[in-house]
């Protein structure tokens, strides 16, 4: 039986160890990562019985079972799943918002460009001898297309800054997941239910830190070491394990960014990378990779609708219209998965013959060809070394593998080069060859109306003299 002075003590010392816990949650008040403490008293209970029994039952004082940490798995997977789709959506909105500003209207932006453009070449149709009118418009036409040139410019930037951080926070990623793998081992050799506090505290920092950037899904085990593996579900690829972490990596692709892990059967690609800043990035990346795209194709339908209208007139001095716009830049993008040596170049035979869409050409080793395909998937042309299209041929050259294929885009990159075709003001077509107008005479209000039309193909019946000559 303990006397009255050591049940005293047993409690004087439980209290003031249980004071120093309260001490250090208020001195780690500011500190990352931590999680308040809260120290368990238990009675120290007697293991005798016989004659004393009744009187054992006092016990004989009180002592600290365990310092626990403030601790509830699932509520932090939420906050961390929240976290993650908060991560997205802050980032995305962030970066997409420095488009907005390019292409909001505004006084020196593409559209007023466009505008003015068009608005120079209605006063020339209104004084088409006027040569100052002309000069307006070939200002006006330069400054469209150095807009054009300078918006491509500044979106393209934006993207590869876009790139640029998403290729960091992905060696961020793996900094960490490396630490929460080195973390794990410590975890797992102190053993069982005698896990340092500290070490649990680091461990919650550290799978934070990894939600913020990516969303993960965690499982913790009964000693508290972590598995980390990607997506919301669960059964995604696998970040982190008892011993050992894998790397995450994100590539350029032709349809996007393209995210994979290594494994030890190689990279895996995968799209469980799903929330978090990271995901983010990537969805802003693809936004401006759209935008820059429509530019490039406003780019190619503006040049190309002026271009062929402007060559149906006649200049000041009674020549043909010219090219108004040039943007020509067009190139054959490879496959990343290109097995084969093979180079592919582009021949531009009649730019207004050349329709806006994709092709893609791929090798056939089986017939020895490249065929070149519709966005339907038609094959509309094919040859050995060389496919010819309206208006553009493709050259091929060296040893290509089965289902090598390159891609062609013909509005690709033509915002970013584009230039204004006249030099001087009198090179603007502004009058028609063929003029039609009333006599003054004519005593009813009739409409003559003539359409351009080329000449039609003859039908290979004989001729009608022919007939009754006979």
């Amino acid at each position: 039986m303990a006397s009255l002075f050591d049940i005293g003590k047993s409690g004087l010392q439980s209290y003031q160890q249980a004071l120093s816990v309260t001490g250090q949650n208020i001195a780690n008040i500011n500190s990352d990562g931590y999680k308040r403490r809260e120290a368990s008293l238990q009675e120290v209970l007697s293991g005798k019985s016989g004659v004393t029994g009744v009187s054992d039952q006092t016990g004989l004082g009180v002592r600290v079972e365990s310092i626990r940490r403030s601790f509830d798995e699932f509520l932090l997977n939420k906050a961390r799943a929240a976290t993650a789709d908060f991560e997205k959506a802050d980032t995305f909105s962030a970066n997409v918002g420095q488009i907005e500003n390019l292409l909001l209207p505004g006084e020196a932006n593409l559209g007023s460009a466009i505008g003015d453009f068009f608005n120079s070449l209605q006063e020339i149709v209104n004084s088409p001898s006027d040569l100052s009118a002309r000069s307006v418009a070939l200002e006006k036409g330069r400054m469209l297309a150095d807009t054009f040139v300078q918006t491509s410019n500044l979106i393209s930037q934006t993207r590869d800054g876009i790139l640029k951080d998403i290729e960091r926070r992905t060696i961020d990623v793996n900094i960490l997941t490396s630490e929460m793998a080195n973390l794990n081992q410590q975890i797992a050799s102190s053993g069982g239910k005698n896990v340092n506090n500290s070490l649990l505290d680091k461990r919650d920092l550290l799978l934070d830190k990894i939600s913020a950037l990516v969303g993960v899904s965690i499982t913790l085990s009964s000693k508290g070491v972590a598995k980390v593996s990607l997506g919301p579900s669960g059964n995604g690829p696998l970040l982190v394990n008892a011993t050992s972490s894998r790397k995450l990596t994100v590539s350029e692709g032709a349809e996007g960014l393209i995210f994979a892990t290594q494994s030890p059967s190689g990279v895996v690609p995968t799209t469980q990378v799903a929330s978090g800043a990271i995901q983010g990035l990537a969805e802003a990346y693809s936004t401006t990779s759209g935008v820059v795209a429509e530019i490039d194709n406003l780019a190619f339908r503006l040049a190309h609708d002026l271009n062929q209208t402007h060559k149906q007139g006649l200049d000041l001095e009674g020549n043909s219209g010219k090219d108004l716009f040039r943007v020509a830049n067009f190139t054959l993008t490879g496959s990343g998965s290109n097995l084969g040596d093979v180079t592919a170049s582009v021949k531009v035979n009649d730019f207004d013959l050349i329709e806006n869409t994709s092709i893609t050409l791929t090798f056939n080793d089986n017939d020895k060809v490249w065929n070149a395909r519709s966005r339907s998937g038609d094959i509309i042309a094919s040859g050995k070394s060389r496919v010819s299209l309206p208006g553009v041929t493709f050259s091929f050259d060296g040893v290509a593998n089965d289902y090598d294929q390159f891609i062609f885009d013909p509005s690709r990159g033509n915002a970013a080069n584009m230039a204004f075709g006249l030099s001087r003001p009198q090179e603007f077509a502004a009058s028609s060859p063929k003029l039609i107008s009333a006599d003054a005479n004519n005593p009813s209000d009739a409409i003559f109306d003539v359409s351009v039309s080329g000449a039609s193909e003859a039908s290979g019946l004989p001729e009608i003299a022919s007939i009754f000559s006979n």
